[in-house]
């Protein structure tokens, strides 16, 4: 079974959509008062005003950025968002996610959907009084357009997840389709696009798995450049604790799952490498033992970085994959 076939069998596409009224306006009239009091130059400064007040705005952005955060830990990097000649965003990134973890994503993202949900609708509740309150608590940055009807900022607000199967506008055109009504040299090109482009897809996938390996492996090693302060022990004190482990255990069971479909060799050596270094941590002991032997022996250490120097490297082809891609 080609690497395509795996992809379309064991994945899906996913994709976060969100939109919000644009809270934050330009005051004509203060901006117009500054330039003519202090004679500023023209167009060399805006001012900005809060339509939405933050104590509304930062809640309402906030399970947002928690789902494609968390959307992105679990997935990877397919498709890049659309944008249009004026540069604005016509759509959204797709990532590539195991069929089998989508469940998880579907429930994280209902999670924050709800909150989501109960922020938007404190400010909907508020909005006429918020709309009423407008011209005395801003003054001469009042503007009545910038406060519209409430129907019209509900329509503003979106929050929503998609997947979508790997087919149709991600798939490959079949030349015998009788839709396609172009010349057999420009269905050959437009094929040929699409089959690079495929792979350029499944190389920035690997890759994007193959550099979160790297970060992590030259972040520990890193740490293991123990140089403690004699007067203040916790200067210089960079040894991992607890949550680094912890954060490894995630890694090696994420890019272990994923390159059962990828079954890329490089990806496959680094989880090797991983998992004998989790072998290694488990019959030290608990974190904090694993702590106290790097703090006290600097052979151990010496070994650490090692290993992950060795993780490192074996992940490098990995981040190659786009070589020779065409």
């Amino acid at each position: 079974m080609s690497i395509e076939d795996r992809i379309f069998e064991h994945s899906v596409l996913v994709r976060i959509e969100s939109s919000n009224f644009g809270g934050v306006k330009v005051s004509k009239p203060v901006t117009k008062e500054i330039l003519d009091t202090h004679e500023v130059k023209k167009g060399s400064i805006k001012v900005m005003v809060n339509i939405i007040p933050p104590e509304y705005s930062t809640k309402i952005r906030k399970p947002v950025t928690h789902a494609r955060n968390f959307m992105k830990k679990l997935c990877v990097p397919w498709t890049e968002a659309s944008i249009d000649r004026n540069s604005k965003k016509t759509g959204y990134s797709w990532y590539l996610c195991m069929q089998a973890r989508e469940d998880e994503l579907q429930e994280s993202f209902s999670k924050y959907k709800e909150i989501w949900l109960q922020e938007t609708g404190r400010l909907f509740d508020n909005w006429e009084h918020i709309r009423a309150m407008a011209p005395s608590n801003l003054k001469i940055a009042f503007e009545e357009n910038h406060f519209p009807p409430l129907q019209e900022v509900k329509d503003a607000y979106r929050f929503e997840y998609e997947p979508a199967f790997l087919y149709g506008e991600e798939g490959l055109a079949d030349p015998n389709d009788i839709r396609l009504k172009a010349s057999e040299s420009l269905i050959k090109r437009c094929a040929e696009t699409a089959r690079i482009a495929g792979n350029m897809r499944i190389a920035n996938a690997i890759c994007s798995v193959a550099q979160d390996v790297q970060e992590f492996a030259e972040e520990v090693s890193d740490q293991m450049e123990y140089d403690p302060d004699p007067k203040d022990g916790r200067k210089g004190n960079t040894l991992p604790k607890a949550p680094k482990w912890r954060r490894l255990s995630r890694l090696v069971d994420r890019v272990e799952g994923m390159n059962r479909v990828f079954e890329d060799d490089a990806l496959g050596d680094a989880v090797y490498e991983m998992r004998n270094l989790e072998d290694r941590i488990r019959n030290i002991g608990s974190a904090d033992d694993v702590r106290k032997l790097l703090k006290n022996d600097e052979r151990e250490r010496d070994r650490f970085k090692e290993i992950m120097d060795d993780i490192g490297r074996a992940v490098l082809p990995a981040l190659n994959r786009h070589d020779g891609l065409g």
